[in-house]
């Protein structure tokens, strides 16, 4: 029980970059007829062009991923490395 908990201390951070990848495994399945029903209404609602929604959609779940796998990686940081804090 002990060796769990050290487990799920030490690796919960890695959840959420998990679950963002699923998310985008799952909108990169949708077929374009699928993806543009949610982004050209999205798109009309913000006065956005359908490309620029798509684009900064794309920026910025890739940048949630990365900062979250900044995060869980840096929780793994090795104790013999004392730059890493």
């Amino acid at each position: 029980m002990k060796q769990l908990k050290k487990f799920c201390k030490r690796y919960w951070r890695f959840a959420l970059p998990i679950l963002i990848m699923i998310l985008i495994w799952c909108f990169s399945a949708q077929n374009n007829t699928e993806s543009d029903g949610i982004s050209i209404p999205l798109a009309t609602l913000l006065g956005l062009e359908n490309g620029v929604l798509r684009k900064i959609a794309h920026f910025t779940i890739y940048l949630i991923l990365g900062v979250s796998l900044v995060f869980a990686f840096k929780s793994l940081k090795p104790k013999q490395f004392p730059e890493f804090k």
